[in-house]
């Protein structure tokens, strides 16, 4: 997806205070464009209905995205630049190091990035 191409595109905004959305929008400012934000709500889980009644595009994390091409036989754009990435990182203090509890979390993220990471490395970079 191209600068000229988000412009002209009517957007679902899937967030109630900019949080989901801060990347991509401090991008836009940088690139001269603004988004044309035709509704907003409080989070993706209203985003497929939407889409499907209203006929408008969100822009989501690729993860969120490929779930709902999968989930819903929505088409994956990835946007053309380097600069829309981020990172999740797990943080606790260290005293909390030998909680289980803690230890059954990191182990179920990391296996939810793994299957992220090898379906990335399989699937081809836009649909």
């Amino acid at each position: 997806m191209t600068v000229d191409s988000i412009e002209s595109l009517k957007f679902i905004y899937p967030s109630s205070w900019g949080h989901s959305q801060a990347l991509l929008d401090a991008w836009c400012l940088r690139q001269g464009i603004e988004r044309n934000i035709a509704i907003r709500t409080s989070g993706f889980v209203a985003v497929p209905v939407l889409m499907k009644k209203l006929g408008l595009v969100t822009a989501l994390p690729s993860a969120i995205a490929r779930y709902y091409q999968q989930q819903f036989g929505f088409i994956y754009y990835p946007i053309a630049s380097n600069e829309l990435t981020y990172r999740h990182l797990l943080a606790w203090h260290p005293l909390r190091d030998k909680d289980p509890g803690l230890a059954w979390l990191k182990q179920q993220i990391m296996k939810a990035v793994e299957s992220i990471e090898s379906h990335d490395a399989i699937s081809p970079a836009a649909l």
